[in-house]
């Protein structure tokens, strides 16, 4: 079983490709991010889930800002033709047929302070075309702490591992 992995950077445009000496590659489209928002408070667990299709929902106690959640896309060049890339989380098996691995539990911070959660994530699990081709559409939950203490304000930023097995 061959392996292709990437490092996917939540809320910054970087791609760090890693892998075989082959010709499979990743290409970051639009990195998954979860946009500006205001928290009225932090006095449970408030989430924004951002799906694979493009739809975002915020929990009541967060409003959206100027730039609003949107999934992560990928472009995938090089693989095997007519291959459905199905998911799984870190913890998983990997596929016998060929699949994609996320690392579950990611957590975005400034350094300091609060951290949000990212986890759940959620794929389009694609199929790969006649060339091997295909489009990788990536969604994820951000949770807040919970913890009563509010956040500062920043860029919070972790990374995403993606790891795509197939024969």
């Amino acid at each position: 079983m061959k392996r292709f992995a990437a490092i996917i950077l939540v809320l910054t445009a970087v791609h760090f490709p890693y892998g075989d000496a082959c010709a499979q590659t990743m290409t970051e489209v639009q990195n998954l991010d979860f946009g500006t928002f205001g928290l009225r408070d932090n006095d449970a667990g408030h989430t924004i889930v951002v799906e694979p299709d493009g739809d975002v929902t915020y929990a009541p106690e967060i409003v959206p800002g100027m730039s609003v959640a949107q999934r992560g896309e990928y472009a995938l060049t090089g693989f095997p033709a007519n291959m459905l890339l199905t998911f799984g989380v870190a913890s998983s098996t990997p596929p016998d047929d060929g699949g994609i691995i996320v690392d579950n539990g990611t957590s975005l911070s400034t350094g300091s302070g609060e951290v949000f959660t990212v986890d759940t994530y959620t794929t389009n699990s694609p199929t790969t075309d006649g060339s091997g081709d295909a489009t990788l559409y990536l969604g994820a939950t951000l949770t807040t702490s919970g913890s009563t203490t509010m956040y500062g304000d920043g860029l919070h930023s972790g990374n995403v591992d993606i790891t795509i097995y197939f024969e």
